[in-house]
């Protein structure tokens, strides 16, 4: 499969990423995943390569491989309880008591049907970063933590590059072997802030960003738990994703990313889907355009803002409305 393609999506969140997905993941040549999110969450590859690129000690990487195994495993199967019973329980104070199967935190990915490999997949990563681990503990460990420690040296970026990379690699080989397709198709909303980092893993990856009229991009996330409720707050915190994102964008290749407008989706969906696979060298599908389109929800900014809110709103997203031609 060495000619398997590495097709990412992202955006600012609640820009049109998860459409967009629904819709590729239709191509016949394209695997279709959850919201994985082991490559860019804290605790993830990228965390683990970006933290012991730039720093090291034999405790940091004890806790930072400790830490990076634990977030994989808890992908490995569903978890015992829905997501909602998990949040009755955290705040009753009584998921720490359960064993962890039974509140792993990203429980509705369930990896290994995607990659029945997965489990041999993680320990085999963890074996190659690692050098040898004994039987210890230190003042920082958590109360009940395994009392052992894994020890590495510090060991050159572009050989921990190397290694986190073949890992993601062999998970995606596995799910498109799996699913009988070609090519890796992956959204999660913040490869957009990451995507510097997942080139050093993944050179071959390319980046499709989806953005979308930042003040309906507000109004969006300001409903979502995972984002600031207040309008004003949530505008401060796209602006800043995005800034951040322009950051990235100017140190990367040019041929690496593209940027698709998401009313342009929805107004154009052939010629812009036809511009994507174009873009990851793939053929256009027509099963692709399967999937209607709407804009109900264009400029809900306008109904969900008073005057006031909508005014500072825009003062705080102004450069992106300039940037992306929205006026």
């Amino acid at each position: 499969m060495g000619d398997m393609k590495f097709c990412l999506i992202g955006g600012s969140g609640r820009s049109g990423t998860t459409i967009l997905r629904r819709i590729l993941s239709r191509h016949p040549a394209l695997s279709e995943v959850p919201e994985l999110r082991f490559l860019v969450d804290p605790d993830g590859l990228v965390d683990f390569y970006d933290t012991l690129r730039h720093g090291w000690s034999p405790y940091l990487f004890d806790v930072k491989l400790r830490r990076l195994e634990e977030l994989l495993r808890d992908m490995e199967d569903p978890a015992y309880i829905s997501g909602g019973m998990k949040l009755v329980l955290k705040k009753l104070g009584l998921s720490r008591m359960l064993p962890r199967v039974f509140w792993r935190r990203y429980y509705y990915v369930g990896l290994r049907k995607f990659a029945p490999n997965y489990p041999q997949l993680v320990g085999e990563l963890v074996y190659d970063l690692k050098e040898f681990d004994f039987r210890g503990e230190w003042v920082g460990m958590g109360f009940g933590d395994r009392p052992r420690l894994a020890y590495a040296g510090r060991v050159e970026a572009e050989e921990l590059a190397a290694k986190l990379g073949k890992f993601y690699r062999n998970v995606a080989n596995a799910i498109v072997a799996e699913q009988e397709v070609k090519h890796y198709l992956e959204k999660n909303t913040w490869n957009i802030l990451w995507f510097d980092r997942i080139l050093d893993l993944v050179p071959e990856a390319k980046f499709v960003h989806i953005y979308r009229d930042p003040r309906d991009v507000v109004a969006s996330m300001s409903k979502q738990p995972w984002a600031p409720s207040d309008p004003e707050l949530c505008a401060v915190w796209v602006s800043d994703i995005m800034s951040q994102w322009w950051r990235i964008r100017a140190s990367v290749p040019a041929e690496s990313f593209m940027e698709v407008k998401f009313e342009t989706l929805v107004e154009h969906p052939e010629k812009t889907l036809e511009g994507i696979c174009d873009f990851w060298g793939i053929p256009m599908d027509k099963s692709l355009l399967s999937l209607k389109l709407n804009a109900h929800n264009r400029g809900r900014w306008r109904k969900q803002f008073s005057p006031l809110v909508a005014a500072n709103v825009e003062r705080q997203v102004k450069p992106v409305m300039q940037a992306y031609d929205y006026s």
